[in-house]
């Protein structure tokens, strides 16, 4: 797709991230309602704020911070899900940072595995530089810059049967008990990030193309955790979820100029998945809030490389063809 194209495309932002394929299997009903054969639209508004960060540290008087980021990131949209699938559509109301950005997901949920998938092409971000006092110095939008994500995360729930994974996030049940369960992960990702041109005259001052001579990082990352996830119901009509999942990543940097990878580093990197979800039922009307996080840490060579990945949405909808309570 050419970048006119993307452009585009992504102008409406169609967002195939909530495309997920449910197929649960038999639950102890009186720990969790299913909402398999029913139909789930909802209307949601979501916020993104996707960064890379490379702290430079030459040495104890030479310390700066590089932050390219999408900046604030505003979405309306909506989606449907009927037995296997969630199809939506989203489109972003503040183009000047959405333009160009492209992030689509998929997720499957069987028994007790869940799989993710994510697609994620950022050509729209802005550039900062802060010195050594913390202190902004220059912001700007460099010119040919990318960043390339490909992944998958395979989560294991260990008492799937009881606790409902996705009750606080994307309603493909509700939790009636509360009730926890532990959390083992899979994942792998590979990011190409290609820094682009900026002015000369920061040169000076910016220590990735001053002192490291970088403007390109090639990053494999295998990340293996477990952590705990909870379904707290407050009453019957109120659920707070939240789950925690650090994992240690197995990582390869290769880092360079662009199309000239000329260093490798090997490392032992921090990876943490958060999630947080309030959600409140009144017969079949629902409305939520949901926020996701996710952080991943590397210490290289004289800087550390860090991206870091907010979602936040709220969301409103209906539960069709639901049978009525004895």
């Amino acid at each position: 797709m050419t970048a006119q194209g993307l452009s585009k495309f992504i102008y409406c932002y169609l967002l195939f991230s909530f495309f997920n394929v449910k197929v649960n299997a038999q639950s102890d009903t009186s720990y969790i309602d299913s909402y398999y054969h029913t139909i789930v639209p909802r209307g949601v508004y979501t916020f993104k704020e996707q960064t890379i960060i490379i702290d430079s540290y030459v040495n104890a008087n030479n310390y700066n911070s590089e932050d390219f980021s999408t900046g604030d990131q505003h979405f309306l949209g909506a989606d449907v899900g009927y037995k296997w699938m969630t199809l939506g559509y989203s489109f972003g109301i503040n183009a000047q940072n959405t333009n160009r950005n492209l992030d689509l997901r998929f997720s499957t949920t069987y028994r007790p595995f869940n799989f993710q998938a994510n697609y994620t092409q950022l050509d729209n971000l802005t550039y900062s530089y802060f010195d050594t006092a913390f202190t902004e110095k220059s912001t700007f939008k460099p010119i040919n810059n990318t960043f390339v994500n490909i992944g998958f995360k395979v989560d294991y729930i260990f008492n799937y049967k009881k606790y409902c994974y996705s009750a606080g996030f994307s309603q493909g049940g509700k939790q009636l008990k509360s009730k926890g369960s532990l959390i083992g992960t899979l994942a792998y990702t590979e990011s190409n990030f290609a820094i682009g041109d900026i002015p000369s005259n920061l040169n000076r001052d910016s220590t990735i193309f001053n002192i490291l001579k970088i403007n390109a990082i090639k990053n494999h990352l295998m990340e293996l955790g477990a952590g705990y996830a909870y379904n707290w119901v407050i009453q019957k009509h109120f659920l707070i979820a939240f789950s925690e999942v650090p994992c240690i990543g197995f990582q390869q940097l290769n880092v360079g100029r662009q199309g000239e990878l000329s260093r490798t580093y090997n490392r032992v990197s921090f990876v943490n998945y958060f999630r947080l979800g309030l959600v409140w039922h009144v017969n079949q009307f629902f409305t939520g809030l949901s926020v996701y996080n996710t952080i991943r840490f590397s210490e290289v060579d004289k800087f550390d490389y860090t991206q870091n990945n907010v979602n936040v949405a709220l969301y409103a909808g209906w539960i069709f063809n639901t049978k009525p309570k004895k």
